[in-house]
């Protein structure tokens, strides 16, 4: 299917409730269970955002999987690394938190909070 393009437009004239719809249904086919699943652990979080390590354990996935995620989710521009700042030379500046090994680790947080 092409989600895209509303291919019932020519029957429904465009009306608000099946644009609306459409809407819905290209969201939801965009979302697999497991982006759902980051998406909602983020929302929860709020402007505190998460780790990949965090948000692995919130909804209990492996890191590797919940990067693959996140990064998916980069794509469609629904998440993004949390800015702090810029440096003297105006480059952005990221939230990091340590892992449990001791790594630094990017905070990711909703686009729409940003």
């Amino acid at each position: 299917m092409d989600l895209q393009t509303d291919i019932t437009i020519n029957r429904n004239l465009g009306s608000e409730t099946s644009r609306e719809a459409f809407k819905r249904l290209r969201a939801r086919s965009l979302l697999s269970e497991g982006r759902r699943l980051v998406l909602l652990a983020l929302n929860r979080a709020g402007i505190a955002g998460l780790t990949a390590e965090e948000a692995g354990n919130a909804v209990l996935m492996g890191y590797t999987t919940v990067s693959a995620r996140i990064s998916e989710l980069k794509k469609l521009g629904l998440v993004t690394t949390k800015k702090i700042g810029t440096d003297k030379s105006g480059r952005p500046v990221y939230e990091k938190r340590r892992t449990r090994s001791g790594s630094p680790a990017f905070v990711i947080v909703l686009t729409s909070l940003t």
